[in-house]
Formats: C-alpha cells, structure tokens, sequence
C-alpha cells in the first residue's frame, strides 16, 4: 500500500517548507512519515535544526511512495543536486509502473517538489502547495 511519506533531508535543507507540508499531510493521520538522507549520516538544517534521517537512498521502498518531498536549500547549489535528480528519476520511474498518471508540484519557485501519484480514494493527486 502506498501509505509512506518521504521527505529528502540533506545539508541546508529548509526545513520549514518541509514542516507546512507535513502539517497537512499528518492532519488526517492517513500517512507514515519518513526521512531520508543520501547517508543515515545526520544533517542540518538552514535554521540549525539537526536530523538523523531514518534511512538512506538505496533503502527507499517504491512499492510504498504515496509522496516523494524534495525542499529547497543549499543542496540545489551543491553537487548533491544530480543526487536528487536520480532519486526523483528512481521514484517517478517506480510508481509510473503501477500508477502512470504520476504528478509533480511544486511548492516554491525551485525545487521544493513534491511528486504524488493520484490516491486511490478520489483518483485526484494530492497538493501540499502549488
């Protein structure tokens, strides 16, 4: 069941995009809520705040992606960036299997992604922004 949250933590992220969309999302207690890192190594955040992420990018379970968020930060000025693309590239590819009508939005300007297959429920994608 596709019923797991993935938020994409890295050095500089900015966490407080992070933290409205999961606001949202958490409200109606339908989702698992997962970091991940490109290591389990902990990373902090543009305003100071440190997480260990709970697992790394090769653990990252495609049969359970209901939402892939990617926040903004330092990582789009940094190699990391082609990272990210991948895991993006990894996770659409997998879900296109299975749900070909995959969306992508954007929460700010770039990148603050998220992509979201349509839930099963309404058929409709689900938005945490615009």
């Amino acid at each position: 069941m596709r019923d797991t949250v993935y938020v994409l933590v890295f050095e500089g992220f900015a966490d407080w995009q992070v933290a409205l969309a999961l606001a949202e999302i958490r409200r109606p207690g339908d989702w698992d809520v997962r970091s991940v890192g490109f290591t389990r190594e902990p990373v902090t955040s543009m305003s100071g705040l440190q997480v260990l992420p709970d697992i790394d990018t090769d653990e990252l379970d495609l049969s359970a992606v209901a939402l892939l968020i990617l926040p903004g930060g330092h990582l789009w000025l940094s190699k990391q960036i082609e990272q990210a693309a991948a895991l993006a590239h990894r996770v659409h590819d997998g879900v296109r299997r299975w749900l070909p009508s995959i969306k992508v939005y954007c929460m700010s300007r770039v990148p603050a992604c998220l992509m979201t297959p349509a839930t099963p429920a309404t058929g409709r994608a689900r938005s945490a922004g615009k």
